[in-house]
C-alpha cells in the first residue's frame, strides 16, 4: 500500500511515527512542505514529502489529518481524484474559543463523519479511525505489549483488510465498530468508545 498522511500536525506526526518501521511507502503533506520534509528525513526511507496533488496520484489509502472544516474543503477541491480511494477520517469537530477552551463546532448529535461520508465520491471507502484516541496517546500507547485497542467504523467492508494491516503495523489493535447508519458520534470526542468520552482513558486488549 501507498499511504499519504495529509497534514504532519499533532495527529499527523504521531501516526507517522507509529508508522516508522513499516514496510510501507508513506507520502507526507502539509502546507508548510518544509515541515513535511523535516518529518520525513527522522523517519526514515520509506517517507517522503510530497505535494497534495502527488499524494493524490499515488497513494492507495489517505489519512486526512487536518481540521474538519480544512477536510470539507480539501474533499470538495479534490472530488474526482478521491474517487476509489480509501480515505481515513480521525478527525474530530473540535474548536478553540478566545481563550483557548475547546468546544464542539456541530451540534451535540451531529457527527462529523456523517458529513464527510456524503460528501467523498460513491466510490471512495470511507473510514473512521485513529481518532479515538488523542495525539498524546497515539505517541505513547503504540507498540506495547498487551496492545491499545483502536476503534475504527468502515463504511465498506472491502476496505477492512486494509485499514487492519495498517493500524496493526501503527503498533495497536484494530477493532471493528458496526455502526446503524453510519452514525459515528461513538468515535467522537465525547463519543461512547473515545478516550475523552465513554471510555475514560486508552483501552487495552
Amino acid at each position: 500500500m501507498t499511504i499519504a498522511i495529509i497534514g504532519t500536525g499533532s495527529i499527523g506526526s504521531a501516526i507517522a511515527n507509529d508508522l516508522a518501521n513499516s514496510n510501507e511507502e508513506i507520502l507526507l503533506v502539509n502546507t508548510h512542505q518544509e515541515k513535511a520534509e523535516q518529518l520525513a528525513q527522522t523517519l526514515g526511507n520509506n517517507f517522503s514529502a510530497v505535494t497534495a496533488d502527488v499524494a493524490l496520484q499515488k497513494a492507495d489509502i489517505l489519512i486526512l489529518s487536518i481540521w474538519f472544516a480544512e477536510q470539507m474543503q480539501f474533499i470538495n477541491n479534490n472530488f474526482k481524484a478521491l474517487a476509489d480511494k480509501i480515505i481515513i477520517d480521525p478527525s474530530n469537530p473540535i474548536a478553540f474559543d478566545e481563550n483557548g477552551n475547546v468546544y464542539k463546532n456541530l451540534p451535540d448529535k451531529t457527527a462529523a463523519g456523517e458529513i464527510l461520508q456524503q460528501l467523498l465520491p460513491i466510490s471512495a471507502s470511507y473510514v473512521k479511525a485513529f481518532g479515538t484516541l488523542q495525539a498524546s496517546s497515539l505517541s505513547d500507547s503504540a507498540h506495547l505489549d498487551p496492545k491499545a485497542i483502536l476503534y475504527y467504523y468502515s463504511a465498506k467492508a472491502e476496505a477492512k483488510n486494509s485499514i487492519e494491516v495498517l493500524i496493526n503495523a501503527a503498533g495497536f489493535k484494530a477493532e471493528a465498530v458496526e455502526l446503524a447508519d453510519g452514525k459515528t458520534l461513538d468515535l467522537e470526542v465525547g463519543g461512547r468508545l473515545h478516550e475523552l468520552g465513554g471510555l475514560g482513558k486508552v483501552p487495552f486488549e
